[in-house]
């Protein structure tokens, strides 16, 4: 059969090649499959096959033809069933998300990374063949998200994401060359100016609350109907993120055994995530709470709690429901963790009864910020260096 006669023909080359200096190829050419780097290796077969008809040694010569001749007949069928290269993109990139990706990073960084890929590399590369993709083509991915008015950090996840993918291809020789390495980086500014727009820096697109604002959220917030009954659940949720500067995961993860009203402090221990359904790696409809432990070490602290924290934030909240110490601070009605979702939509109905534009949740952290950076200014408006502040815990004034 064609596997003996492959076998015979490739213990005769190993004795030939290993007299001619040429051993090492002849563990590339008994494997069942190659890459694409591997092909020209069979060019070398052609000065051996000539060297042996100038020594009029037939029979060798006999076998090394019919051996190349062989490999010649099987390497398309090999190539195809094994080479990354011949699958579309966007059957390879899934294939690469699931198993290189998906097990090295955290649910919400994959979630966010497969929307990437869905939404803006899919719909234009989707079905082109992997080998084909140029860096022209890539360019183009990225001129016309530009050009369609998205924001430059969208952009930006999908240059990310396909650096990483045809690395992994060019690190694996599926690719003799990786195309992204002439697809330069792009910077902010001149993309920035492509779209008609500032770049200004990170400082100047940052949105805080001024204590005009502070008051009328506050006064929406915890307005009540005719008879009595609050408009808005948990408007306390809001004062104590406005005093304490946490984030909405870190907020929402908190627990009541995690508050000390004794000692004026709450901790910060854990970290709510909503994620995709999933069953294994494939996506199913719908969201999921993911209770887990802080991104970084220093995520995991003590937070000091000011008399506006401490009593209209903890009490309240507590006196508006309250499940037990190992419930959540910020629950719902049954005493299970509040969605992000439904958290965030009650604060923009707060703001727009409230007349206000349109502003991030960051802005109540923002709003911590900027007093904590006035706190280290003296009357004068200059800076006060550390070693002449006043020792002890520093509670941040009231709001």
């Amino acid at each position: 059969s064609c596997q003996i006669r492959a076998m015979l023909f490739t213990h005769i080359l190993t004795l030939l090649l290993g007299a001619s200096g040429r051993s090492g190829l002849i563990t590339r050419w008994s494997r069942p499959s190659f890459r694409p780097s591997e092909v020209m290796c069979l060019v070398h077969i052609q000065p051996v096959y000539a060297e042996l008809l100038k020594g009029h040694n037939i029979v060798l010569s006999c076998a090394v033809l019919e051996l190349f001749q062989f490999r010649l007949q099987i390497l398309p069928c090999f190539l195809q069933e094994s080479d990354e290269s011949c699958k579309t993109l966007k059957e390879s990139m899934t294939h690469w998300l699931q198993v290189f990706k998906f097990p090295s990073v955290e649910r919400t960084t994959y979630d966010r990374c497969e929307c990437t890929v869905e939404h803006q590399i899919f719909p234009l590369l989707g079905e082109k063949v992997v080998g084909d993709i140029t860096a022209a083509d890539l360019k183009e991915v990225l001129n016309h998200w530009m050009s369609n008015g998205y924001a430059y950090t969208t952009v930006k996840k999908v240059y990310i994401v396909l650096n990483e993918y045809f690395r992994y291809l060019a690190q694996q020789e599926i690719l003799a060359k990786n195309p992204m390495n002439s697809v330069p980086v792009i910077q902010k500014s001149n993309f920035m100016a492509a779209q008609n727009k500032e770049d200004l820096p990170s400082q100047g697109t940052v949105t805080v609350f001024t204590p005009e604002e502070i008051e009328k959220f506050k006064s929406e917030a915890f307005s009540t109907y005719s008879n009595g009954k609050p408009k808005y659940q948990q408007p306390a949720a809001y004062i104590l993120m406005l005093n304490t500067g946490l984030r909405t995961e870190k907020l929402l993860g908190l627990l009541n055994s995690d508050i000390n009203l004794e000692g004026r402090y709450l901790e910060v221990c854990q970290n709510f995530k909503e994620v995709c359904r999933r069953e294994g790696t494939d996506y199913v409809p719908g969201r999921e709470v993911k209770i887990g432990k802080t991104k970084t070490a220093t995520s995991k602290r003590r937070v000091l709690l000011n008399g506006a924290a401490e009593q209209a934030a903890v009490r309240e909240l507590r006196q508006e429901r309250y499940f037990g110490p190992k419930s959540p601070l910020v629950s719902d009605e049954r005493g299970d963790y509040t969605r992000p979702v439904n958290f965030r939509k009650r604060y923009y109905r707060i703001l727009k009864a409230a007349g206000r534009a349109t502003q991030p949740q960051t802005s109540l952290r923002h709003a911590v910020d900027k007093r904590r950076e006035t706190a280290r200014r003296n009357p004068q408006g200059t800076f006060t260096p550390p070693s002449s502040r006043p020792s002890g815990p520093q509670y941040l004034t009231n709001h």
